[in-house]
């Protein structure tokens, strides 16, 4: 879960759920699995992966289905 306000949001289908991915000021990125058939997340308390590493706040975000690759930018 994101400490600090989000500031992107990335989004990427796979069958019959999404991922949505979010990155926020607190420098992390947190993976969330919604599900479309229960219009709701999988896991309402917690993300299904949280990603550290950004020094800063987390700027935009990119995903790539095709690479199972998610990119993303801080600021410098």
């Amino acid at each position: 879960m994101n400490k600090k306000l989000v500031s992107c949001i990335a989004c990427c289908e796979i069958d019959k759920s999404s991922l949505i991915i979010v990155g926020s000021k607190d420098c992390r990125i947190s993976v969330w699995k919604f599900d479309h058939e229960k219009q709701s997340l999988t896991s309402e308390t917690k993300p299904k992966l949280i990603i550290y590493g950004h020094h800063s706040e987390i700027l935009c975000m990119s995903v790539d289905k095709t690479l199972n690759v998610i990119v993303s930018a801080d600021q410098v």
